[in-house]
């Protein structure tokens, strides 16, 4: 019976349910005992009870049973948010529940002890926050499946001899209650907790986030089907045993926020781990068998706590798996050469090492990764050659950075490859400036001169990869083979002298006539665009943002006022950052629709006259996102100058790209 109406239920609404099996009454919302819309007086189900296989009341009021209640026939039990302290007396057996969910009774103080319900299958324990024992005078359920205990705050022991099989037959057999978990056991949350569960069985996944647990033990090693350990800011735990290493499922394990953790065991075998979490840990070194872990695809050893500092890796040779390597605030001062062994790796962070001063020379070998962040960085004065598949370069705050890349090779590489990129070097006061835009300008020349075959990869445009977002800093919104950006931002206050065709003071431009060269037989396939942006003042503190979209939109007008148009591009930049002077953000994008836009163009002004066409507008905006509230003290991020330049490609070539 649901939340429809106010009922009042008495023996009078029973009396004739002679073969009643299962009673189902819930109170909805609003769930509060006061405003309970079902009202029901226990005593007048006397009779009613000691018959019932399935008993829902959720929000029970009172804190007992009926001592006269004989649960013998229960299969299922239901009392979850209700005010109950107890059930029935600790030795009163009940042979046939299986599913018993007293999910959230605040009160609940003892729960009957588990060898008197010998079929259960499914307990469900869930922030009953003044629980303080759960009690087994003999053997534990032979089929209990899943004992969720999340929340038991003041749960601080537990039988030693709990069994979790892999799955309940009554998963299949009961309508009501239907469970398709994997053999779980959950203890999050339960800080008085200080001892590891003495546990077997087919468990699954094991979730001891924020628990009083202050050791993994050998006995762990009996888990044997164990696939996922979390032991998210266990803040007591202090050692775990080498026998971790004989859990040949353990797929993913995250000992993240265990910040008396001090040290990571040897790895003596082979195991299955792909993913490994050491973040906010006082760990100082990982052994060298580390290595060990040839299946790892994700290693994070972020922000080591206190005055612990992981001051050089170990060989990392061994790890051919690893995707994401995840370094940042660590107090690294180096990685060693054998990074380039690392064939598979995607994705290197490295921010907020503040002492880490050389990127090694074998990082060119990395010929997948994808995003390289090094912002943060105080000490790097200059970097390597770096791999053709780079696609993010998150450089900023890089205050000692002068020499940024090699030469024009790599730009052209990632325009060769798969077109879209960002090198990001906001801060970076001291970089070579002269050498970026010489370097960026001698890429749009380059795209200017390209061939057939550079053209087509142009709109082959490769996405990330599967498992990466676009990038966690930085994006690049734009449809998967539709545009091809690019962008590099650094200090500076000036248009480049190179963008001498069109620029303009402010944030808007107006170009008289621009159109395909039809003389020269070339095409306008997109734009440069050159913008200086910043603040109105740089008070301390105040010029700073969690991210910025910086876009632009055209469009051409008649004479006559008609509009057409309005193609959006952005590019958005992010990283939570405090600027100290006014920055230049360098970009080209080639897109199918700028072509065909001006394609259309061409067949407009054929049957209207060129004498009708009033030229294109071009408009730059900047969003700002705070990660502060907003107040008329703030400064205002704005567009000062601007400039564009179109990027025309020969007839000969398009005519051999099928652009539609």
């Amino acid at each position: 019976m649901y939340e429809s109406k106010d009922v009042q239920l008495g023996s009078q609404f029973f009396t004739k349910m002679y073969n009643l099996r299962t009673l189902i009454i819930k109170c909805g919302p609003p769930f509060y005992y006061n405003n309970s819309k079902v009202h029901l007086r226990i005593g007048d189900l006397d009779y009613l009870l000691d018959k019932l296989r399935y008993l829902h009341l959720e929000r029970y009021p009172l804190e007992v049973l009926p001592s006269s209640f004989n649960p013998k026939n229960l299969v299922e039990l239901d009392l979850s948010d209700s005010k109950m302290k107890q059930l029935w007396e600790r030795n009163t057996r009940v042979p046939n529940l299986k599913w018993l969910n007293l999910y959230n009774c605040e009160n609940l103080i003892s729960i009957p002890d588990l060898s008197n319900i010998p079929s259960a299958e499914i307990i469900n324990l869930k922030y009953c926050s003044s629980l303080i024992e759960i009690h087994s005078s003999r053997e534990c359920p032979k089929n209990l499946h899943s004992l969720q205990l999340k929340g038991c705050k003041s749960l601080s022991s537990l039988p030693s001899n709990i069994h979790l099989s892999e799955e309940p037959s009554f998963s299949k057999s009961v309508v009501l209650h239907s469970s398709r978990e994997d053999s779980a056991f959950n203890l999050r949350y339960c800080c008085s907790l200080t001892k590891f569960p003495d546990i077997s069985g087919n468990i699954k996944s094991l979730d001891l986030n924020r628990s009083g647990v202050e050791e993994v033990p050998s006995t762990i090693e009996s888990l044997s089907k164990l696939e996922r350990l979390n032991m998210v800011e266990c803040e007591s735990l202090k050692r775990i045993s080498e026998s971790i290493c004989k859990l040949k499922s353990l797929d993913r394990l995250d000992l993240s926020g265990c910040c008396k953790l001090e040290s990571f065991p040897d790895i003596l075998e082979g195991m299955e781990l792909k993913y490994l979490d050491l973040r906010r840990t006082a760990i100082k070194e990982l052994p060298p068998s580390i290595e060990n872990l040839n299946r790892l695809e994700e290693l994070v050893l972020s922000n080591v706590h206190g005055r612990s500092k992981l001051e050089k890796m170990p060989p990392l040779s061994g790890l051919c798996s690893l995707k994401e390597l995840r370094l940042n605030n660590s107090n690294l001062t180096e990685i060693s050469e054998d990074i380039g062994c690392l064939s598979s790796l995607e994705m290197l962070d490295l921010r907020g090492n503040s002492k880490f001063g050389k990127l090694p020379k074998s990082i060119k070998k990395l010929s997948k990764l994808y995003h390289l962040s090094i912002s943060f960085c105080y000490k790097l004065r200059s970097l390597p050659e770096l791999p053709s598949s780079l696609r993010y370069l998150e450089a900023k705050n890089c205050k000692e950075l002068i020499q940024s890349l090699p030469d024009e090779s790599e730009i052209e590489l990632c325009a060769d490859g798969c077109g879209s990129f960002i090198f990001n070097f906001m801060n970076c006061l001291k970089l070579n400036q002269k050498a970026v835009r010489n370097l960026f300008r001698d890429s749009v020349l380059k795209m200017q001169l390209m061939g057939t075959e550079k053209i087509i990869s142009l709109f082959k445009v490769i996405s990330p990869p599967p498992h990466l977002p676009p990038s966690r800093f930085c994006s690049i919104n734009t449809p998967p083979d539709e545009e091809v950006k690019v962008g590099i931002c650094l200090p500076g206050s000036e248009i480049p002298e190179w963008f001498s065709c069109y620029k303009n003071n402010g944030s808007s431009i107006n170009i008289p006539g621009l159109r395909n060269d039809c003389g020269r037989s070339s095409y306008i396939m997109g734009f440069a665009v050159c913008l200086v942006f910043g603040f109105e003042d740089y008070k301390v503190g105040l010029a700073c943002f969690s991210s910025i979209d910086v876009y632009y939109n055209f469009h051409i007008e008649t004479s006559d006022g008609h509009k057409e148009g309005f193609v959006r591009n952005s590019i958005q930049l992010s990283g939570m950052l405090v600027l100290y002077s006014d920055h230049i953000l360098l970009g080209y994008n080639l897109s199918r629709k700028c072509y065909e836009f001006f394609q259309e163009l061409d067949t407009l002004l054929a049957n209207r006259g060129m004498s009708d066409y009033v030229g294109t507008s071009f408009e730059f905006n900047i969003q700002r996102n705070d990660f502060l509230p907003c107040n008329n003290l703030r400064p205002r991020c704005e567009v000062k100058y601007c400039g564009i330049q179109p990027i025309y490609v020969k007839a000969q070539v398009m005519n051999s790209v099928s652009i539609n």
